[in-house]
């Protein structure tokens, strides 16, 4: 699972940090860790973001 470290030092699940945002933009190692960070249906970053949000990988 992979997790973002806010700047105010709290650990949360992509679906968590990409809720309120407009603009989503993750660089990543391979196609694992993609999927990972975007697809996990407990914990993936499109899971939280809002249908208008832009999206970049």
């Amino acid at each position: 699972m992979i997790f973002l470290v806010t700047r105010s030092n709290q650990i949360v699940h992509m679906r968590e940090a990409t809720k309120d945002v407009e603009l989503v933009i993750a660089m990543l190692r391979d196609d694992e860790a993609s999927h990972q960070v975007w697809l996990d249906v407990d914990s993936g970053a499109l899971a939280g973001m809002a249908s208008d949000t832009v999206a970049d990988r």
